[in-house]
């Protein structure tokens, strides 16, 4: 009877045992989702065919600008960092690792031992520090150069007084560091964007003149390597064998140049995987077919429409409420659904949902026609008696021109008379910088994910006639933007700083508020995965083609 009973004991002793194997077996494959994903799908060796409307015409980081040739060098080539799909933030590619200075003004990064080019050369600082100079060559306002110009020393390299920027020190092979100018915790985000990519140096050396064309070698670090290119056709992607990083489950990608007619026709044939513009005399239909609808993608953008005030209008200027009648006399829903067949998302905040904190307070300029009355006769002009005519300044394209129509239109409705000014683009710009205008055309596309880019730019009184066309100034705006720029290790804390930036915004009103910008795509069932991030690119090395 002992026996059986010091048996009993070691049985369940083992069961236990057992369970707890599977428990932390189990544990590991839920944490794992790459293992997860393929014990539950079968993926396809075929590849990978994408639709893109953009022209392909250069791949070089230095000199790429159509959304086209971004959604290719985004799957060739790295920076230092790369961004998480659904929040943006910064997190480690081609470094391991990086340490910031207490006073956000030092970057020190530890690259990655196993990071090698599509040439099989292992990766070094001498690289990085080679592709970050390169774009220097470029002029002092190509934006790439606009993007560097935080590091200390890169003004000088540009002007011919430094050989090399001061501020990008090789420490030794694997390691790298940065000093600014001034302190700037958001500028680690620009370290993921095109003039960052690092190249491989002996393949640009080498090609000179050439690369960066049809018929150059690949040369960059990413998932894929450039097979083929027939300029303004196609670009063929192959699967890089030896990428550091998760391998692709694509065998190839092909990026197919196709209108957006042809485009809608090829993908309901099967012919494409994946659409990146419907032709917008198809968008209601297709957004309302019960079918195809179920492959739509829409993402919203960093990329946002609005109009400006200029502070130094004694008039505009001068009143808050009479900018506040205007934002509540706008209906950003109707402008959305009647101009572009209800693609777009009306303006509530100027901050992204993925850096917003739950508490964040959105824009107050919900559509009340009634408001906008009351706040117009508080301001000494009830109906619009008295109010000179609003001039509102575009630059002339056919897409601002059925905006501002609009707005003439529903301001109207409130007794402002509106006069429309299309001017063209070299003068337009040129005005701005000097505050010709009243109230004028505005937006912003984010050149990198961090609120600095938007909030700084367009309301810090340092930037009065270079970014900040509205001549606003507001003090504790301009302490709270060089708090957030010195924030290095609390994110929440940085912000909150943005929370209250754009509820001081809110309450002086320089803009009239809009609307955001989606990407709306068509992607097929097969494809596993896909997402179209806020920047506007499609990284392809998590996705996968299901077999039928």
């Amino acid at each position: 009877m002992g026996h059986r009973v010091i048996w009993d004991k070691v049985w369940v002793i083992i069961v236990a045992i057992i369970i707890l194997v599977l428990a932390a077996l189990a544990g590991i494959l839920l944490r794992n989702s790459e293992l997860m994903e393929s014990l539950r799908y079968q993926f396809s060796e075929e590849p990978l065919r994408l639709g893109i409307a953009d022209p392909i015409e250069i791949l070089d980081p230095v000199r790429i600008s159509h959304r086209g040739e971004k959604m290719v060098g985004v799957n060739l080539y790295e920076g230092l960092i790369s961004f998480d799909p659904e929040t943006l933030e910064p997190r480690p590619s081609l470094a391991a690792s990086w340490e910031v200075s207490e006073d956000a003004r030092v970057f020190s990064f530890k690259l990655r031992k196993d990071a090698c080019f599509h040439s099989g050369r292992l990766v070094t600082a001498e690289d990085v520090k080679y592709s970050w100079e390169r774009n220097l060559s470029t002029g002092l306002n190509a934006p790439s150069v606009q993007l560097l110009m935080p590091i200390r020393g890169v003004y000088e390299k540009v002007k011919g007084k430094a050989a090399s920027v001061e501020g990008i020190e090789i420490l030794n092979n694997q390691e790298i560091r940065v000093t600014l100018e001034q302190p700037n915790i958001g500028f680690l985000s620009r370290l993921g964007m095109p003039a960052f990519w690092v190249i491989d140096r002996e393949v640009v050396q080498s090609e000179g003149n050439k690369f960066g064309l049809p018929g150059s070698a690949s040369a960059g670090t990413g998932p894929f390597l450039l097979k083929e290119w027939q300029k303004n056709k196609l670009v063929i992607l192959d699967k890089f064998s030896n990428y550091w990083g998760t391998k692709s489950r694509l065998s190839q990608a092909e990026f197919i140049q196709i209108d957006p007619q042809a485009g809608l026709k090829s993908f309901q044939e099967g012919k494409i995987d994946y659409l990146d513009e419907l032709p917008s005399s198809e968008l209601k239909n297709v957004l309302q077919d019960p079918v195809v609808v179920q492959m739509v993608k829409r993402t919203g953008l960093l990329d946002s429409y609005f109009y400006q005030f200029n502070f130094q209008n004694p008039i505009w200027g001068a009143s808050v409420g009479l900018r506040q009648a205007l934002n509540y006399a706008v209906n950003r829903t109707v402008i959305i659904d009647r101009l572009f067949g209800g693609v777009g998302k009306p303006l509530n905040s100027l901050m992204p949902a993925g850096f917003r904190e739950r508490n964040w307070d959105p824009i107050p300029y919900e559509f009340n026609q009634p408001m906008a009355v009351q706040l117009l006769a508080d301001a000494g002009y009830p109906g619009g008696k008295g109010l000179p005519a609003l001039e509102l300044a575009y630059n002339d394209l056919e897409s601002h021109r059925i905006i501002a129509e609009e707005l003439k239109q529903q301001l109207g409705q409130i007794g402002v008379n509106v006069i429309l000014r299309p001017v063209p683009w070299k003068q337009y710009k040129a005005d701005l910088a000097v505050g010709k205008y009243t109230c004028f055309r505005g937006g912003w596309s984010w050149e990198y994910p961090d609120p600095d880019d938007l909030f700084f730019n367009n309301f810090h009184s340092a930037q009065i006639g270079k970014t900040n066309y509205s001549f606003y100034r507001n003090q504790g705006v301009d302490d709270l933007l060089n708090s957030a720029r010195m924030e290095a290790h609390d994110q929440k804390q940085r912000m909150e700083y943005y929370r209250q930036v754009e509820k001081q915004i809110a309450a002086d009103a320089p803009l009239l508020w809009l609307f955001a910008w989606e990407r709306v795509v068509l992607v097929s069932p097969k494809v596993h995965n896909l997402q179209v991030t806020a920047l506007d690119l499609v990284p392809l090395h998590r996705v996968g083609l299901l077999v039928n």
